[in-house]
């Protein structure tokens, strides 16, 4: 039987600033938004030992908040809310500045 890894809550909020802590934003918002939660995908797939498989339909963004949410829920060691600390995150970056990474 394959072990699975877990993830806590401190563990998913610093995946989440990673994958977002130097992103500048292009000015295509939408397509920022998708590269930002790509990049969480990835941090939080390879964390979890996962591949990077999606499935559902609709727009690129809601498919990767979707998987994400549903690999994190399948794998949390504690309740918490995936979309809002991924969201924290993804605002934070997509607001950024050039001044912010200074």
């Amino acid at each position: 039987m394959k072990e699975f890894n877990k993830l806590n809550k401190s563990d998913y909020e610093e995946l989440c600033k990673e994958a977002c802590i130097n992103f500048m934003p292009t000015g295509d918002r939408e397509k920022d938004e998708e590269k930002l939660l790509f990049a969480v995908c990835r941090k939080v797939y390879s964390y979890l030992n996962e591949p990077l498989d999606f499935i559902a339909t609709g727009s690129t963004s809601y498919k990767y908040k979707w998987n994400l949410q549903r690999l994190v829920k399948e794998r949390q060691t504690e309740s918490f809310n995936t979309q809002e600390i991924v969201g924290k995150f993804v605002l934070e970056a997509l607001n950024r500045t050039d001044k912010d990474l200074l």
